[in-house]
C-alpha cells in the first residue's frame, strides 16, 4: 500500500537517512547536497576539496590542515559515501550494493544493519540471510550510529514534522 511505502521510507530504507539537523529524510547519496544546500544548518557546513564532504565549519579547518580524509574520486570511477567516509562503486548500482543489507553492507548505516537482523531473527532457515545478521550483529564499529538507531523515538507518518510522509503522498494538491 501507499501508507506501507510510506512508512518503509520514512523509517527502514536502507537507501536513505534523516538528517541530524533539519530531521528531514533525505538519499545516503545526496546527503552531502542536502547539508551543503538544502538544510537548515546548510550555513554551517563547507565541502572539503579532498573529500568532497560537507564539514562542519567550527571542525573545517583541523579537518582540512589533517589532511587524513581518504580523497574522493570523480563519478565515473566511484561515488564517495557521506557515512563511512569510503569511496565505494560508481553509479546507482554502487550506491545499492553498498547500501543495502548484505557482506558489503556500510557498518556506518544503521538502516542496513537493523533490517539484517530482523531478518535474521524471522528467518533463521535462510542461510543467506542468517549471515547477514551475523555480521550486522558484530559489525558495526560506532556506537553511536547504534545508539542513534535504537533510541529514536517515530513520529506517526503525516505529522507536521519536516522529513515525515504525508499522509496522501501521491496525491497533487
Amino acid at each position: 500500500t501507499d501508507t506501507g511505502l510510506d512508512v518503509h521510507y520514512w523509517r527502514s530504507c536502507p537507501m536513505l537517512t534523516r538528517c541530524n539537523h533539519c530531521r528531514q529524510v533525505v538519499e545516503v547519496a545526496s546527503l552531502t547536497q542536502h547539508l551543503l544546500g538544502e538544510c537548515v544548518s546548510s550555513a554551517e557546513y563547507r565541502r572539503c576539496e579532498r573529500c568532497s564532504e560537507a564539514i562542519p565549519k567550527k571542525n573545517f579547518h583541523s579537518h582540512a590542515l589533517a589532511k587524513s580524509c581518504i580523497p574522493s574520486k570523480p563519478e565515473p570511477v566511484a561515488n564517495h559515501c557521506p557515512l563511512c567516509h569510503e569511496n565505494i562503486a560508481p553509479w546507482d548500482e554502487g550506491w545499492r550494493e553498498h547500501l543495502m543489507p548484505g557482506p558489503n553492507s556500510c557498518t556506518h548505516n544503521p538502516r542496513a544493519w537493523q533490517q539484517g537482523s530482523k531478518k535474521a531473527f524471522s528467518s533463521e532457515k535462510s542461510s543467506s540471510v542468517a549471515s547477514v545478521g551475523a555480521v550486522g550483529g558484530g559489525g558495526i564499529k560506532s556506537t553511536s550510529v547504534t545508539t542513534a538507531a535504537v533510541g529514536v523515538k517515530t513520529r506517526i507518518p503525516g505529522s507536521a514534522t519536516p522529513g515525515t510522509p504525508r499522509k496522501n503522498f501521491n496525491r497533487r494538491r
